[in-house]
């Protein structure tokens, strides 16, 4: 195409919004017809905008050369041409490979773009930003934006440039009369007014830009109905989305941090929640699971509610798990509500789920979704009827461009902590510190919570205090954890604007990025949830408190690793013992069966195809095993058949994992679950 380069770029950029466009509409059209309960209007409403869609695709990506996304789009036409003219009636098979079509058409606009990027011609001008090429689409690289918004936005920058002249002018002339005492005053009066005025302009400017940047929920929940079909007849389960408060708006950054979060909740609801159809027959329940997302916008924030009709929790099975993982005591469960004991779920590393398949996430639990949503300033909260339904509450700000932050003081220097994650401030006593297990806690509202000293946990030198004085604390909750910090003051909340600091900057601990002060100072914002990871992984008891240490004395978890490759079990050696794990190798099943005879595993990791004794078989013996029934068995392969990962979970195994799928990251996450 001789089309000018530049220009070329600019009209694919806009066809991939086009096409995201059109493609959003006709999924939306077959996941529609394919419910077959519509009035004969509606029902040829729809096919006339999967046609017309179609045929937009066709007649733009022709024009532009990208011939072979126009194929598919006029193989889709041509159907629905006929589907038109009753030559024809819609058929599920129809329905399916339409919306294969739809994915082909988005991977081939890729690998145009990809080849286009690899073909470019070299040049002797100076180069380019990288910005300047064809690049691969996202759903989120662009958005659309109402002429009129930009008109309101270009008069307020002329009223600002007015503002702007006039101060100009009115320094120049103070610098003029500045030994004139009354011209001054008067002048200095112009300036007050310009500057207040200027103020209101700047506050309507911020409001004009933050509004640009907000776009509908539906352009993110418009791909979740295709996603909930597709992985429920994958999972052979009869599983129907609905979707409530599509027109709401939100931050464009908030929208993406938003898809991860609920596509893993939907993921779980379908996995875990939703029974097969004969289960639910059997239970009274219609066939068809139910999932309901509704968004709702509550002053500054956006609720995303995501509830199933599924079998709910189990309250007393994650007691069950939490004991025999170690994560509480027997006693620690008996006195914790219900509501305390759901929270369980989003602790890292703990599933209710028998078998980690890569549906289930591979040994990436809630805690991730957790995360996820207090990185956006969020929270989560959970409620369950058991054999009923399970509902998700995710509460996130509509924009993050600025928030409310506590101004504290910690070894005489300023910091700041968002306000989103501190419970409460207090002042405390140094006599109502008490000792608990080699470390230190106060007692609030008759819960005991860890004590810290945030001087110690960034490493800064510690300004000696009274002991005689009460003590400044912060109490910080984040991820289900909830510590108290001691800082030397609590100065007191106002509103930040994070930024985000460069290189060498990037990687200091426990610092998110930097605020300026109303002084101009710019001062650092500490991130609450590396202070809780480095205040938690503290075995030194606080030195203003004691001098002794709190030795970790547990000993290193001993794993066997069972392949009769030299090079996996090497591999899988050297991840697992950078970690800590002590590990023993075995070339085959049989091997591996005397040795755990003699010696006492925490985990056993085993391929399948050995000689001797295959990996099935070696799991299927220590899981009938009175003596090992209990030891935690991953399975590590390169049989990736669903026949075979069944085989897998009917011998007894915890976790399947596929050698071609393989990362070191998964596994030491599984691992780390397990054991």
């Amino acid at each position: 195409m001789s089309l000018d380069p530049e220009l070329f770029k600019q009209l694919i950029e806009s066809f991939s919004t086009e096409l995201d466009e059109h493609a959003q509409a006709i999924t939306k059209g077959l996941l529609t017809l394919e419910k077959n309960n519509l009035s004969q209007e509606e029902h040829d409403k729809l096919i006339e905008i999967i046609f017309r869609s179609a045929h937009n695709i066709k007649g733009t990506s022709f024009s532009l050369g990208i011939n072979s996304v126009g194929d598919i789009a006029h193989s889709i036409e041509s159907l629905f041409s006929d589907i038109q003219k009753k030559n024809k009636s819609i058929l599920p098979e129809d329905i399916d490979a339409c919306l294969n079509s739809v994915d082909k058409m988005r991977n081939k606009f890729n690998e145009f773009i990809q080849q286009k990027n690899n073909t470019q011609p070299a040049s002797n001008t100076p180069s380019k930003p990288e910005n300047t090429s064809l690049h691969d689409t996202h759903d989120y690289d662009s958005i659309r934006v109402p002429i009129h918004k930009i008109e309101k936005i270009s008069s307020l920058l002329e009223e600002m440039q007015v503002n702007k002249i006039a101060m100009t002018e009115y320094q120049a002339e103070l610098m003029q009369l500045i030994d004139i005492e009354k011209s001054t005053k008067q002048l200095h009066k112009h300036i007050q007014d310009v500057t207040n005025d200027l103020s209101i302009l700047l506050l309507s400017m911020k409001e004009e830009v933050s509004q640009l940047r907000m776009i509908p929920v539906g352009n993110l929940l418009c791909t979740f109905p295709r996603y909930v079909r597709d992985l429920s007849h994958e999972l052979n389960k009869n599983v129907e989305l609905t979707l409530h408060g599509e027109e709401v708006k939100v931050d464009k950054a908030v929208l993406e941090g938003l898809k991860d979060p609920i596509i893993h909740l939907l993921r779980n609801a379908i996995d875990h929640g939703i029974e097969s159809e004969a289960t639910r027959k059997k239970l009274g329940k219609p066939e068809q699971g139910h999932i309901t997302i509704q968004i709702k916008e509550e002053q500054a924030l956006i609720k995303i509610i995501i509830s199933d009709d599924g079998s709910g929790i189990n309250i007393q099975k994650l007691s069950q798990i939490a004991e025999s993982k170690n994560i509480l005591t027997k006693a620690e469960l008996e006195r914790m509500s219900n509501n305390e004991k759901l929270e369980l779920v989003f602790r890292s590393g703990f599933s209710t789920k028998d078998i980690i398949t890569d549906v289930s996430g591979r040994g990436v639990g809630l805690d991730v979704v957790r995360s996820n949503i207090e990185n956006l300033k969020g929270n989560i909260h959970i409620s369950t009827v058991p054999g009923e339904n399970t509902t998700f509450t995710l509460s996130v700000p509509l924009s993050i461009a600025s928030e409310r932050g506590l101004l504290i003081k910690c070894a005489g220097q300023p910091f700041v902590v968002p306000t989103s994650s501190v419970e409460r401030v207090l002042l405390v006593k140094p006599d109502e510190i008490v000792n608990i297990q080699g470390g230190h806690a106060i007692i609030l509202e008759s819960k005991t919570i860890p004590f810290k000293i945030l001087s110690d946990i960034l490493q800064l030198e510690n300004h000696r205090l009274d002991r005689n004085e009460k003590l400044s604390v912060m109490v910080i909750k984040r991820g289900g954890n909830i510590l108290a910090f001691l800082v030397d003051e609590i100065i007191g909340e106002r509103e930040i604007v994070i930024k985000s600091l460069h290189d060498p900057l990037t990687k200091i601990p426990c610092v998110s990025g930097g605020t300026l002060l109303e002084s101009n100072q710019v001062i650092m914002v500490l991130d609450p949830s590396d202070l809780m990871t480095y205040a938690l992984k503290q075995t030194q008891a606080n030195h203003f408190l004691a001098n002794t240490q709190n030795k970790d004395k547990t000993a290193k978890k001993h794993i066997l690793v069972v392949d009769d490759s030299i090079t996996t079990r090497t591999l899988e050696k050297n991840v697992l013992e950078s970690k800590n794990y002590q590990v023993t190798v075995a070339v085959n099943g049989k091997e591996a069966w005397d040795i755990l005879q003699k010696k006492k595993f925490s985990l056993l990791i085993t391929d399948v195809m050995m000689p001797i004794m295959d990996g099935f078989t070696l799991t299927e013996q220590v899981k009938k095993s009175e003596k090992l029934r209990d030891l935690p068995v991953i399975i590590v392969t390169s049989l990736g058949t669903d026949a075979e990962k069944k085989r897998g979970i009917d011998v007894g195994a915890d976790a399947y994992i596929v050698k071609n799928e393989f990362e070191s990251s998964s596994l030491l996450a599984i691992v780390s679950q397990l054991v």
